[in-house]
């Protein structure tokens, strides 16, 4: 058995934190606030003082959902994994938490709902109703606009999750088949086709958007990448998963967020910046690395299926009392302090060896 890889459980975290300031900017401030609508607009709010650089951070959150999926095919790939005996336990692991997580946040939404309606409705929070749970919970609340981001937003990613792990043992075969490059062309054409089939099928309709960039398919090309580099002695530089990155995010503000590609440039791109990051402050600081993990192996992903409620709760309490800015910034500084506080050094432990005596 591999021993886990640090540098992934990191990553993970970080992703999750990231996802959290996605969403905590967007019901602060309106979810209009984090789509907008060119890059020279973003770019506008991105140099606004005093809360422009917390804005670029909190806006571009949405970019970890790309990184959590190459994870996922990187990871599975790294340990050997093929065929389907592997599926049933790890779909146990993603749903029955999941399922967990629909049933206790109802009573949260609710709370919500009947204490401060405005707030939900600036965080363009869906009505509770019985087809958006049971949507919910069948895992098929991408497939039409009227169940779609409900009852919580961030659980779009669930279904195209289990997709993409369905999906895995024919691209394996696939992969163990064919040449790196005839392997990424083939994922690559079925990806366009997917694309392709969905326009034909969902063209003039509001289920279009859903079909092209909420569905397990549109990120084949993306889950095979991350296959590839798990198998990879050296993987490419960071300056080139800045470049990969940058213009993912160029494509996606210049395409309506609607060319899926734009996803797997993000996603291999932060893949690549990612881990010299993460390297070096494994190597700088251990001890805070070590927490790190931890929170990225335990709870990175009970913090994505929970964050969203809780948000709204704890926004419940804030918003009559504080301003939004100092609201804004209050994740950075409490990940601030916390840091701060597990970023001692490992005490330096003297040698248990007996003294040499000399003569």
């Amino acid at each position: 058995m591999l021993n886990r890889d640090q540098r992934i459980d990191i990553l993970r975290i970080f992703a999750a934190f990231w996802i959290i300031l996605f969403h905590w900017w967007a019901t602060v401030w309106g979810y209009p606030s984090v789509f907008p609508d060119t890059l020279s607009q973003f770019l506008y709010h991105a140099s606004q003082l005093p809360l422009g650089l917390f804005y670029t951070i909190s806006v571009l959150g949405d970019n970890a959902v790309p990184l959590f999926i190459i994870i996922s095919a990187y990871c599975l790939t790294k340990k050997g994994i093929a065929g389907w005996s592997w599926l049933p336990k790890r779909l146990k692991k993603i749903i029955i938490p999941y399922w967990i997580a629909l049933i206790g946040t109802i009573p949260l939404l609710i709370l919500g709902w009947h204490f401060n309606p405005s707030l939900m409705q600036q965080a363009d929070v869906k009505p509770l109703n019985f087809t958006t749970i049971v949507s919910a919970a069948l895992l098929i609340q991408n497939n039409s606009p009227e169940t779609f981001l409900a009852p919580v937003q961030a659980w779009w990613f669930i279904p195209i999750l289990v997709q993409l792990y369905l999906l895995y043992p024919l691209l394996r075969l696939l992969q163990k088949t064919l040449k790196i490059v005839g392997f990424l062309f083939t994922t690559a054409l079925l990806q366009c086709l997917w694309n392709a089939l969905t326009i034909v099928e969902l063209q003039h309709t509001q289920a279009l958007p859903l079909g092209l960039r909420y569905s397990g398919p549109s990120y084949l090309l993306l889950y095979a990448i991350g296959m590839v580099l798990a198998q990879q002695q050296r993987l490419p530089s960071w300056s080139a998963g800045m470049i990969l990155w940058i213009g993912g995010i160029i494509m996606r503000f210049s395409t309506i967020r609607l060319i899926f590609f734009s996803e797997t440039l993000i996603g291999t791109g932060l893949l690549l910046v990612g881990f010299p990051l993460v390297t070096t402050l494994i190597n700088r600081t251990p001890y805070l690395a070590k927490k790190l993990a931890t929170l990225g192996e335990r709870y990175s992903y009970p913090i994505f299926l929970w964050h969203q409620p809780l948000i709204y709760l704890l926004l419940l309490a804030l918003l009559p009392l504080v301003s939004k800015p100092l609201i804004t910034i209050l994740p950075f500084v409490v990940v601030g302090i916390w840091a701060a506080a597990n970023s001692k050094k490992i005490p330096f432990e003297r040698s248990q060896e007996p003294r040499r005596v000399h003569g």
